[in-house]
């Protein structure tokens, strides 16, 4: 599944916003590299994903065929202001 959101600067503020967009699939863990803190996981279409793990207690308790849901977000924000005056 996949979402998006947008927000922009009220009426009378300086120009600004934000975008988001959040993509939540389930896949097949078909690799589990320790040294690296890597996963590699099988989509729903077949393609393959190396996900980092930054813990490594959780990257612990995942083996090859365990089923994951796995939640990727990408987000950017700008803003317009006026510089400080020195």
């Amino acid at each position: 599944s996949a979402g998006e959101s947008a927000s922009s600067a009220r009426l009378g503020e300086k120009p600004a916003g934000i975008a988001e967009r959040h993509v939540t699939l389930v896949g097949t863990v078909e690799k589990v590299d320790a040294a690296t803190r890597l996963v590699t996981v099988k989509g729903p279409q077949g393609r393959l994903v190396d996900v980092a793990v930054a813990d490594p207690t959780k990257l612990k308790a995942v083996k090859v065929g365990d089923e994951v849901e796995l939640t990727y977000t990408e987000a950017l924000a700008i803003a317009v202001s006026t510089p400080d005056k020195k």
